[in-house]
């Protein structure tokens, strides 16, 4: 290309050589003060550390750190309170039937007689013993007492749905109507309703009731109760959970007896015969049923206050590894500083 002196006319063209390819500027040593020469990769900027370089500029991602593997639900909430409002209500029913119980009556005779065959059917539902159980003396204390009867069977309903909703996503959990249909004693209906005032029924009557319990008790015990204290077991995080066998069968096998045998001595009885004595039910079946219930009813006690309070350390330990792994995430997230070559 051929340029001319501007404002000379017909001054004489002058060559012009070729433009050389500009280089990229060196990389200048990083100063000690902190700034950056130009051109330096991951130059700092103002107020930076001195000496160190930010490697976040240049593809560096931070590892994601994994949320732990929690026992409880996030979501779960201490069963402590609910443990302890349904262990108050049974101890207040313990203290409220015995004073009920005790003393002269007083009071409405027809209104006593309607609580206490109310009360017949109540008290077998929460434990079963048949006959064994204490006439209230008065209208007012057998209100109390009925009052709190529905509020035991509340509240451990209420804490037993509890322990199950703590249990996170992909477990069984259970609620108020597993333990509803499984805790009461539900096969001592048929044997408790209309039978306060008048216990002899015609030999039909009583098969009829005698086999709709033993259908009950078997269901009950063998498909409902024995699944939910396997659940209640291991909610609790307790190894063996086939040590909740110990909580049902005990308890099941004289009612059994006695039911059975009972069945097999009226239906093999004709009107007006003697019963047959191969299989006859004895007081003893009675006796160590109403033991072993005792005991069972203990034993379940003592399950729930073990597996709640298991799921209360449980949760406490879980929050705690989940908030380290949210700090260690924070840390990992955070733009690192690295010195300076």
């Amino acid at each position: 290309m051929r340029n001319r002196t501007p404002g000379v006319p017909g001054s004489p063209t002058v060559a012009t050589p070729p433009s050389a390819p500009t280089e990229p500027p060196a990389l200048g040593p990083v100063p000690a003060s902190g700034g950056s020469a130009p051109g330096w990769p991951g130059a700092t900027a103002a107020g930076a550390v001195p000496g160190t370089v930010n490697v976040g500029s240049i593809g560096l991602e931070a590892e994601r750190v994994r949320p732990p593997k929690l026992s409880y639900s996030r979501h779960a909430i201490t069963p402590l309170p609910y443990a302890g409002a349904a262990l108050a209500a049974v101890v207040a029913l313990l203290v409220a039937d015995r004073w009920a119980t005790s003393g002269t009556f007083s009071g409405n005779r027809d209104s006593i007689k309607t609580l206490n065959q109310v009360w017949f059917t109540v008290d077998n539902l929460l434990l079963a013993q048949l006959d064994d159980v204490s006439l209230l003396r008065s209208t007012t204390k057998g209100a109390v007492v009925l009052v709190l009867a529905g509020l035991v069977v509340g509240t451990i309903a209420l804490w037993v749905a509890r322990l199950g909703r703590n249990l996170p996503l992909g477990e069984s959990s259970f609620g108020v109507g597993f333990a509803l249909l499984a805790l009461p004693a539900w096969w001592t209906f048929p044997m408790t309703v209309g039978l306060f005032e008048n216990p002899s029924t015609t030999r039909i009557d009583a098969l009829m009731r005698l086999g709709l319990a033993a259908a009950i008790l078997s269901a009950q015990f063998l498909l409902l109760r024995w699944a939910l204290l396997n659940k209640i077991w291991r909610s609790g995080r307790l190894p063996g959970d086939l040590g909740a066998i110990v909580l049902w069968l005990p308890e099941l096998i004289p009612w059994m007896l006695f039911l059975g045998s009972s069945i097999f001595t009226l239906a093999g009885t004709g009107d007006g015969e003697a019963p047959p004595t191969a299989w006859r039910p004895t007081p003893a079946m009675v006796d160590w049923g109403q033991a072993l219930s005792k005991a069972s009813a203990v034993g379940i006690l003592v399950l729930l206050v073990v597996v709640s309070v298991r799921q209360h350390l449980g949760m406490i330990e879980d929050r705690r590894r989940d908030q380290e792994a949210r700090d260690a995430d924070r840390r990992n997230r955070a733009i690192p500083e690295v010195a300076a070559p």
